[in-house]
């Protein structure tokens, strides 16, 4: 048998990460034309679920974010997910920091 010691701030520093809340998002696609963005925004609107554009500047050039949520759970995001796939948009999970 062996003893492994984990040095306390590695401890700390872990119990750091591990209090922080998180919110869950959804990204369906991204943009550079603001009308594509529209649309695919509306579609998402038809098959029942209530998504946003988020608008930022990348090297300058601009583009338009599709995105649903936030969800409070990731099991909850991973439901929307499903749903949004069986209306034939792909979407990506992300993982944010509550502020």
């Amino acid at each position: 048998e062996m003893e492994v010691v984990i040095p306390k701030e590695e401890l700390e520093q872990q119990a750091a990460r591990d209090s922080k809340e998180y919110t869950y998002i959804l990204q369906v696609a991204s943009f550079k034309n603001q009308a594509d963005a529209e649309e695919l925004k509306a579609r998402i609107a038809f098959s029942g679920q209530i998504a946003y554009l988020q608008s930022i500047d990348v090297n300058g050039t601009q583009w338009h974010r599709v995105r649903v949520g936030p969800f409070d759970s990731s099991r909850e995001a991973d439901k929307q997910k499903r749903q949004l796939e069986q209306s034939g948009h792909k979407a990506l999970v992300l993982k944010e920091t509550k502020s």
